[in-house]
Parts: structure tokens; C-alpha cells; sequence
């Protein structure tokens, strides 16, 4: 498996819908440095935690990994 980029696209789309760290966090029941590891690359959600996110942005898991997986736009 590749390296993950420096950013991914899960903070773009946080940013699209304007919400803070600490909004998604609230939204999702993550705290804000899971957010903000996730983010940057500095670590990676387990699957469960794929699905809290998938569920505060009203998306598949599937997305909310490939998002991950993506490098910024």
C-alpha cells in the first residue's frame, strides 16, 4: 500500500460545508485531534470511525475512504 498524502480531501470537504474541526468532531463523536490527525495524514481511521465520519457528512464509508486516500485538491 502507497504512502498517504500530506492532506487529504477530508479536510477540503469539511472546509466546503463549513464547519470547523471541532464542528465535525461534534458531529461525528471523534475528538478534534482524531480530526486533526486524519487530516494531515498522521494517522488513519479505523473502520469504525470511517463510519461515525461517513455519518456526519451524509456519505458511504467507501467515499469517506477514498477521500482519505486522495491527496488535496
Amino acid at each position: 500500500m502507497g504512502k498517504q498524502p500530506a492532506h487529504n480531501r477530508l479536510g477540503d470537504e469539511r472546509r466546503k460545508r463549513g464547519w470547523t474541526q471541532d464542528d465535525l468532531a461534534e458531529k461525528s463523536g471523534l475528538d478534534t485531534t482524531a480530526i486533526s490527525r486524519y487530516e494531515t495524514g498522521a494517522a488513519f481511521p479505523r473502520a469504525d470511525n470511517i463510519d461515525l465520519l461517513a455519518a456526519a457528512f451524509g456519505v458511504t464509508a467507501d467515499k469517506i475512504f477514498r477521500w482519505l486516500r486522495e491527496g488535496a485538491a
